[in-house]
């Protein structure tokens, strides 16, 4: 075969591919490389139409003779993880996406990947290729930290000492005394102190053994006994329960002694403050501040210590500082609007540890045309965008989308003063200037002068008397033919918890309410339900105080059925363009059963899939809608 050919067949074999017919395709790129066996882009081209014609495991073959050929060939790599995955075999993906990482640590493409993998493993027993993907992932400031919450636990209950004491505790578990120490030096893996300092950890097993393992330590402490523990683990436990809240069962006994040790710590004792940690805040604790003190001016190791003692004294002085400047444009009135406000003055959710964050921002004409290729974006100012979430809460997905927009100006409102401290805290914190944050309610936005190319609106609406209501004041902000991206909660997908929901006693002082929550946790914790509802045990938020409270205890909550939706868009005059990336296993799943050009687009086609799968929308429908010229 000559030179003109091979390009001849190659153009003749993508035209194939790009029509869906990959059979055909692969055909042809079979001829190429047994015409030129030595060139491995014709490898990797057979692999590509290989794969899209359902043959895989061939595909993974013609990928390893690419590499083979060229091991630096990135493109023949990154595809072969990709086949890998799909064969189920992470650990070899995930070894390849690792050659990947090591020329590029902060290609965000092979850092998602990675977690995609990992998210998929299930663990019965130790894994050191996933196990060193993890603790390369957490060394990471840049990324979501949460999402390795579930496979690193599941890797962290795969060793066998550590498995070892997680039986023992939830044997004694919640009124028993285990007959051994539970937080031996052996245990002290920097995965499981990674995964405590840097998660809320969803997993009640370790729940189990960290109310346990503190009790202990508690005991000790008060009697002056030695804690011959690795301080690593104590402040990693400690840094654990300060994410959560403190939402672990207490006894009173417990909350005398944790109040004397206290009283009776200076800065020389860091054992014992972590002990203390575990159980109160140490805001207010002068040895606090004067550890903290003496940390602050070293360089930051990313210590459990340091990052317990930043959480618990120099970010409450932070968040107070910024709070004297926030700005008010509305008052809050409604009286669902009150209600809602006092729950997240309360409990400002979510207290997140980390976030995507991307430094290299992409116009959001690059993103939309890449992820809706159909939609309408004359109109728009999309190489300037000026965006509002409206209810951004404690900031992270503010941030979040001030990150990832070139040149976008950001308006973030909320009616909560304390998630907002939060969120301009955590704004400073990854220096993200370009957002504005002010208090107002969404109600009373419709003085509000500005129009908006893009409004995000995610989890807040449904938390209103009238979400629709609240959704046209903000239709009314969005310029003709701008975008609208909104979070709704799932009727379907709610339901299987909707038995162990109730209200949070009115009136009660911030105290009173989070002993309300432990003790509803806590008695679910000691009687896990075993229907449908036993799912709440696998959501992250219900392992922190203020994340329970707003899963399974909040002031107002209405929830949506795809047809509703359908309609509210109709009678807002707006167009449906479509859901916000779902795990891929859904869309392959929807575009297998629905074929169809654009079915995608049409709800009615959902709402049939959704009924079929009614876990799908589990966290809550994200759409993107566009309001007609």
């Amino acid at each position: 075969m000559t030179s003109t050919d091979w390009h001849a067949d190659g153009r003749a074999a993508g035209a194939l591919l790009k029509a869906g017919r990959a059979e055909e395709a692969a055909q042809l790129y079979q001829r190429i490389a047994q015409a030129d066996p030595r060139q491995p882009v014709a490898h990797n081209n057979l692999a590509v139409a290989l794969k899209a014609a359902g043959r895989t495991k061939e595909a993974v073959e013609s990928y390893r003779r690419a590499l083979k050929l060229n091991a630096g060939y990135g493109m023949a790599r990154k595809n072969l993880a990709r086949a890998l995955r799909q064969l189920g075999r992470h650990e070899e993906a995930i070894s390849h996406l690792a050659v990947l990482s090591r020329d590029n640590p902060s290609n965000r493409e092979v850092q998602s990947a990675t977690i995609g993998n990992l998210i998929e493993m299930n663990f019965t027993k130790p894994s050191p290729t996933a196990r060193e993907a993890l603790l390369n992932l957490f060394q990471c400031r840049d990324i979501d930290l949460q999402r390795l919450a579930g496979p690193a636990t599941r890797l962290a209950l795969a060793n066998r000492r550590f498995a070892g004491l997680i039986a023992v505790s939830s044997d004694a578990y919640p009124d028993g005394a285990p007959g051994r120490p539970l937080t031996p030096r052996e245990i002290a893996d920097p995965l499981l102190i990674a995964l405590l300092t840097w998660t809320i950890v969803p997993s009640p097993e370790i729940e189990a053994w960290i109310t346990l393992a503190r009790r202990q330590l508690l005991a000790l402490a008060g009697a002056g006994e030695p804690i011959i523990s690795d301080p690593a683990l104590l402040w990693a436990i400690a840094a654990q329960c300060q994410a959560s809240e403190h939402a672990q069962t207490v006894t009173p006994d417990e909350q005398a002694s944790a109040a004397a040790l206290s009283a009776t710590l200076t800065g020389d004792n860091p054992a014992g403050l972590a002990i203390a940690g575990m159980y109160l805040p140490l805001g207010g604790l002068p040895a606090a501040h004067e550890l903290w003190q003496r940390l602050s001016v070293e360089p930051d190791d990313g210590s459990p210590m340091r990052a317990f003692l930043k959480r618990a004294v120099a970010d409450p002085i932070a968040e107070s500082r910024v709070a004297s400047a926030l700005q008010t444009l509305t008052a809050v009135e409604d009286s669902t609007s009150v209600a809602v406000q006092d729950q997240y003055e309360t409990n400002p959710y979510p207290k997140w540890l980390s976030i995507d964050w991307d430094r290299q921002p992409r116009s959001l004409v690059d993103r939309l045309a890449h992820q809706f290729p159909a939609l309408r974006t004359q109109c728009l100012d999309l190489a300037a965008p000026r965006i509002l979430i409206a209810g951004c809460g404690t900031g992270r997905h503010a941030i979040t989308t001030a990150a990832r927009h070139k040149d976008c100006t950001v308006l973030a409102v909320d009616i909560s003063r304390a998630s907002l401290a939060f969120a301009m805290r955590q704004a400073e914190v990854y220096g993200q200037e370009n957002i504005t944050f002010i208090q107002a309610d969404i109600l009373k936005l419709a003085t509000l002068e500005d129009r908006f190319d893009l409004i995000e609106c995610s989890g807040v609406l449904h938390h209103m008397a009238d979400p629709v209501a609240g959704w046209r004041v903000l239709r009314g902000l969005v310029k003709p033919g701008g975008l609208m991206r909104i979070g709704l909660y799932s009727a379907r997908a709610r339901r299987l918890w909707e038995s162990l929901r109730a209200p949070v006693p009115g009136g009660a002082d911030r105290e009173r309410v989070n002993d309300f929550l432990r003790q509803r946790r806590a008695s679910l914790l000691a009687d896990p339900p075993t229907g449908p509802e036993a799912v709440v045990l696998q959501i992250a938020d219900f392992y922190s105080l203020s994340g329970c409270r707003d899963l399974l205890f909040h002031a107002q909550e209405v929830q949506f059925t795809l047809p509703e939706i359908a309609a509210a868009l109709a009678d807002l005059d707006l167009e449906f363009v479509g859901f916000e990336t779902l795990p891929e296993r859904e869309n392959g799943a929807f575009r297998q059963r629905f074929a169809k050009p654009g079915s995608e687009r049409d709800l009615s086609i959902w709402d049939a899939y959704e009924r079929d799968n009614p876990d799908t929308f589990i966290a809550m429908y994200q759409f993107w809608c566009q309001a007609k010229p």
